[in-house]
């Protein structure tokens, strides 16, 4: 996956939903997204920076369940190989946007060959 198209499954995953392409007069194009029913609602240009930004992040991985956390957990945990290092969790804390990504795009989608979009309809919702 490109990391375009990672931060369009992760804002997927978040209730972000394509609504239409838009093209100006000088022929640039960009997908416009909308999250919930409020009309309005609408980013266009760019979803939010998912890869590069921690609290994009936070605010994504406040989607998980409590299963999905765990497994969170253990995907954070094997992106942060410190060899030698003392076993405790204090390295998992210090992942950056883009492991924390990766691990969210695992976690989601997970070994059960879903989407992350179908995989992420979390507790029914």
């Amino acid at each position: 996956m490109t990391p375009e198209e990672k931060r369009i499954e992760i804002a997927k995953a978040c209730g972000w939903k394509f609504a239409r392409r838009i093209t100006n007069p000088q022929g640039e194009s960009w997908d416009v997204y909308q999250r919930g029913d409020e009309v309005g609602r609408v980013f266009t240009g760019t979803l939010p920076d998912y890869l590069n930004d921690l609290n994009a992040m936070h605010e994504a991985e406040k989607m998980l369940n409590v299963d999905q956390a765990s497994d969170f957990y253990w995907a954070l945990k094997e992106l942060q190989p410190i060899p030698g290092a003392l076993p405790c969790d204090h390295w998992v804390y210090h992942c950056t946007a883009a492991q924390r990504a990766e691990a969210f795009i695992k976690t989601v989608a997970g070994s059960r060959g879903r989407s992350i979009a179908e995989a992420s309809r979390l507790d029914g919702g």
